[in-house]
């Protein structure tokens, strides 16, 4: 028997108005009844006898459903309803994670004022297993201090990269690229507090390698504080896997191909055990397709306007190879350590084709203009990383340290020739090759320390030491619109970053505070060992942090944070000397640029009601300092840009998102974003109000599984240009077989075909308008197969939620 539409509603309503109550029991206004009666009640495990706290007991009149009185479970799993007036009612019992259950009816009157109720015992939902029934489940979705736990069964996909795809609030773009809904930037990933980079993992494909049934849960951190070495204003994600476990093995491998014919293959492997695990990956992949697009742009420049017709042809294939592998060892629950390495191999050609006709309507000429385009490239990467975890079991604390050592090369060989660009200019040849070397050491030590719940240390140094050697070598042509020969480049670059932060946080009077405080420094060099030129430049900041939270009954919480982000200068931004790297823009970088920082004000709530999950926030930020490319048009073919500070912004900001069960089959998951900016640069004012939105619906049933999302943003405004508003969907289709061992899936990137990427850019006395087609849809065909040692291992399975029929 389910609840009224009537109830639920109420039921909703009354969750929202709990969340600013710190009382164990909401109570209502008295009635004119001629009783006020009591309510009593235990919740308790079936499986465990263990009490259960945060458990929703509803009370709702029978004749008309009308919510009455409500109460939530204590850490005993007490529950008391007080000053109900005399009548008859209905109440269910609701917990997330287990059966719902419903009493049917409950009668108060003279005589029976004073109600206990018998013991309520809940039974977890089910997994079901290839051998055995178990009952029990993890809670899927749950917040953990600054943290939103999501903990990983089998439906979730086969690997870690399907898992990601189908984590509440991450998203997986068409490039495999990583973010977390309503964040400003991409996310650190981290693999079991160690950044993914540091372990060869680059994008999402990369982590097919991982199997699922080697991860224990997913963290996502939406304001990460300084306790994780490298701090994004896109959250961080951390997939924290399996350390101790019956021994077993397990295997994982895919094949996909898409309609760009792309081909990729990937294998993964791993064993564990009580005191070590061992996983290894290899994927390989091969690519080979035609693209093409056409671009309309008209160019106004002091009055005199120009429209270019640009029609480009590509042919575009690579072929790459990933190899990873990770040992670890764990003699006892408070020691870890492990080590990793890996390989990579990328080979990618390029042949390119474009046709430009340009109309200049203000001097009445015309010129055709055709290009062709050769690049290889050829790219190798390694990685070796250790790191060592002990935990003081007896002082509530940690410390970790972790090192990695990151070298990769890159070769690039670039031929070009152009036809006239007008009547009266002869045609160009341009060849050249190019490579670097890049070495990056890495290391971290953090210590944390638990003092009770009122205490939280967290202290921690991190360094980041990098060079960087670069060559260009020319054989022919020369720069056109410098008019200055085209010259070899070799340049060496480093820079040393460090970083000493510190944490303290806890909880007092049932308040959840953390302050934080970072002091960094930074020392660039650049030097260009053929002309001499060279400069350096360091900086020194400390940035702050605070945050302040009340979390109530069943997981809700409110918040209030402040928070200071800082944005270093690119090496491109800062170096003076002239780049004549591209015939149609000239870049000279600007050494006194200052590190841009954002200072972020926000309030935020978290929460769940019944199987819905809310999270919102809203908030200021006043921006200093802002980085802006500055162009100046020479004429119609080629502009000159520069660096500099020229910007302040400030903006209002909201985010809210909403996901959970509205159908026992069907869950919704919704994000909205809005933002209004205020922006004074240079040379414009602009004040622009811009918003996202995201829908993402999954149907699954028992070896069926469907998605499809919606995505729109609209118009974003910076300095010289405004994006268009884009629109894009995603859908797909997974068949689960052979007891979810094996899966089919198909995906459909960019469903209808509107993903552009097209922008206005305007500045002194010059605007352009750029329209591109292209086509951006993309079908892939993914076949994946999952094994593991033991048929007793669960492979877990969230089954509907039914109540029971009898009264409690």
């Amino acid at each position: 028997m389910q609840f009224s539409k009537s109830c639920l509603l109420s039921a909703i309503l009354f969750f929202f108005l709990s969340e600013f109550s710190a009382a164990q029991n909401l109570q209502t206004t008295k009635s004119s009844g001629r009783v006020n009666g009591t309510i009593s009640g235990v919740l308790i495990d079936s499986l465990n006898g263990k009490p259960i706290a945060y458990g929703n007991f509803i009370l709702c009149r029978l004749r008309d459903s009308s919510l009455v009185n409500g109460a939530i479970s204590d850490s005993l799993g007490r529950f008391t309803l007080s000053n109900i007036p005399e009548g008859t009612y209905y109440a269910k019992v609701s917990v997330l994670g287990y059966k719902s259950r419903r009493k049917n009816k409950i009668s108060l009157d003279k005589e029976n004022s004073l109600i206990a109720l018998d013991t309520i015992r809940l039974s977890q939902r089910s997994i079901s297993t290839a051998v055995v029934q178990v009952t029990a489940e993890r809670e899927k979705v749950k917040y953990e201090d600054e943290k939103i736990v999501v903990n990983v069964n089998r439906t979730m996909g086969s690997t870690a990269s399907e898992v990601l795809e189908n984590t509440p609030m991450v998203r997986v773009d068409i490039e495999g690229k990583i973010s977390i809904q309503g964040r400003p930037a991409a996310p650190v990933v981290y693999i079991d507090g160690v950044p993914a980079k540091n372990l060869g993992f680059e994008t999402a494909e990369d982590f097919r390698l991982i199997s699922v049934s080697d991860i224990e849960k997913i963290e996502i951190v939406m304001e990460p504080g300084f306790e994780y070495s490298e701090r994004s204003e896109g959250g961080v994600i951390n997939i924290v896997t399996k350390k101790k476990a019956e021994s077993k093995y397990s295997a994982n491998s895919g094949i996909s191909a898409s309609t760009r014919n792309n081909i990729s293959f990937n294998l993964g492997s791993s064993h564990i055990s009580n005191t070590y695990f061992i996983r290894g990956g290899y994927s390989r992949n091969y690519s080979k397709f035609n693209s093409s697009s056409d671009l309309s742009k008209t160019i106004t420049l002091n009055d005199i306007s120009g429209l270019l017709l640009q029609s480009s042809n590509s042919s575009n294939k690579s072929a790459g190879d990933f190899l990873n592998f990770t040992f670890g060892y764990n003699p006892d629950n408070l020691n870890n350590l492990y080590a990793s390495t890996a390989f990579r191999g990328n080979n990618t050609g390029v042949e390119k084709s474009v046709l430009n006709q340009l109309n200049n309507n203000g001097a009445g000429l015309s010129g055709l203009s055709q290009s062709s385009s050769s690049t290889n490239t050829k790219q190798q990467f390694s990685s070796y990383s250790v790191g060592y975890t002990k935990l003081f079991k007896e002082k509530g604390g940690k410390i970790s340290t972790s090192f990695a050592y990151i070298h990769n090369t890159m070769d690039m060989d670039n031929s070009l020739d152009k036809s006239a660009l007008s009547l009266s200019e002869s045609p160009l040849s341009q060849n050249n090759t190019s490579g670097n070397k890049n070495n990056s050491f890495q290391g971290s030590v953090t210590f944390n320390s638990r003092l009770g719940k009122l205490i939280r240390i967290n202290l921690g140094y991190y360094t980041k030491a990098q060079t960087l050697s670069m060559e260009d070598r020319y054989t022919e042509g020369e720069q056109r619109y410098s008019g200055l020969p085209r010259g070899n480049i070799n340049t060496r670059y480093s820079d040393w970053k460090n970083s000493l932060y510190g944490t303290l946080g806890g909880d007092l009077w049932g308040i959840n505070y953390l302050a934080s405080l970072s002091a960094d420094a930074d020392n660039v060099k650049n030097k260009e060992v053929i002309t001499g030129n060279s400069f350096k430049k360091s900086y020194y900041v400390l940035t702050p942090g605070l945050s302040i939270s009340k979390r109530y009954q069943n997981g809700h919480s409110i918040g209030i944070s402040y928070g200071r982000w800082n944005s270093y200068p690119l090496n491109k931004e800062l170096n003076p000397h002239i780049d004549n790297s591209d015939s149609t823009e000239i870049t000279m970088g600007n050494l006194n640029l200052k590190p841009y920082y954002r200072d972020q004000y926000g309030i935020s709530y978290r929460g769940n009601i019944s199987d819905l999950s809310l999270s919102a926030s809203i908030g200021y930020e006043r921006s200093k300092d802002i980085i802006e490319k500055i162009s100046i048009q020479e004429n119609l073919h080629t502009a000159i840009a520069t660096y500099k500070n020229l910007a302040s912004a400030n903006a209002y900001y909201a985010y809210l998102n909403a996901g959970g069960s509205l159908l026992s089959w069907l869950n919704i998951d919704q994000s909205l974003s809005c933002n209004n900016r205020n922006y004074k640069g240079f040379s414009n004012n602009q004040s622009r109000f811009s918003w996202s939105s995201s829908t993402r619906s999954e149907a699954s049933f028992n070896f069926l599984k469907l998605m499809l999302d919606f995505n729109y943003n609209s118009s974003v405004t910076d300095a010289q240009s405004s994006s268009k508003p884009t629109f894009s969907s995603n859908a797909a289709v997974k068949l689960l077989l052979f007891e979810k061992q094996l899966s089919l899936t198909l995906r459909v990137q960019d469903l209808f075909n509107t993903l552009r990427q097209n922008r206005n850019i305007y500045g002194t006395g010059f605007y352009s308008v750029s329209s591109t087609k292209e086509t951006t849809r993309i079908f892939t065909l993914s076949i994946s197969y999952f094994f593991q040692s033991k048929a007793n291992d669960r492979i877990e399975e969230v089954r509907d939620t039914e109540e029971y029929g009898d009264d409690f």
